[in-house]
């Protein structure tokens, strides 16, 4: 990416138009540095997106030069919704309305995952011992074999165990009493089975 200084100011400017608006001059395939800095045309690195907060957003916001005189990609950081006004400056729906719709929606989002990985991992665990899922596991806590009916009494056990702690965990990450765990951290926190030997 490239910048042009039109009068100081900075904005964006490819090879391509440097071509275009220079029809008469025969550039090279590999323009040198120099040669664009002579068309006051410099190279522009990218920054790290900044760290925003949940309701956050980074966008860029033009360029800026660095401690080492380069130009570089500057970042403002606003929020992610304002008051959304019609024609006549009508507020039609609240900053608080959006966030709170946003919110629910993240929320929601977040179950999803949260309840499909825990049903993954379940699963998994019941098919390393040999059966097709938990919901086969425990179909075994009544049977008249006793080695399949201590492992289905293990797998009920266990099963209910997981959830109970799962939805306690997301009623702590939604009542705001901790912050949300990621996938890998929800599974370590859960119970783990204990096979009957």
């Amino acid at each position: 990416m490239y910048i042009k200084l039109n009068n100081g100011v900075p904005e964006t400017y490819t090879i391509g138009q440097l071509r275009k608006d220079n029809p008469n001059t025969s550039f090279p395939k590999q323009i040198p540095p120099a040669t664009l800095e002579a068309y006051g045309m410099f190279p522009v690195f990218d920054t790290p997106k900044p760290t925003t907060g949940e309701l956050q957003t980074a966008v860029k916001d033009g360029y800026e030069l660095d401690a080492k005189g380069n130009w570089v990609v500057k970042w403002r950081v606003q929020d992610m919704f304002s008051d959304q006004v019609d024609e006549n400056g009508t507020v039609i729906k609240t900053k608080a309305e959006q966030e709170a719709a946003y919110l629910a929606e993240r929320h929601e989002q977040k179950v999803i995952e949260y309840t499909n990985a825990v049903q993954n991992h379940l699963d998994s665990t019941a098919r390393d011992k040999g059966y097709d899922s938990i919901m086969s596991l425990c179909t075994y806590a009544t049977s008249t074999n006793s080695k399949f009916a201590a492992e289905g009494q293990a797998g009920v056990a266990w099963r209910d165990a997981v959830w109970t702690d799962c939805y306690t965990i997301l009623a702590n990450v939604e009542s705001g009493v901790r912050t949300a765990p990621t996938v890998e951290e929800l599974i370590a926190e859960l119970p783990q089975i204990v096979w009957p030997t």
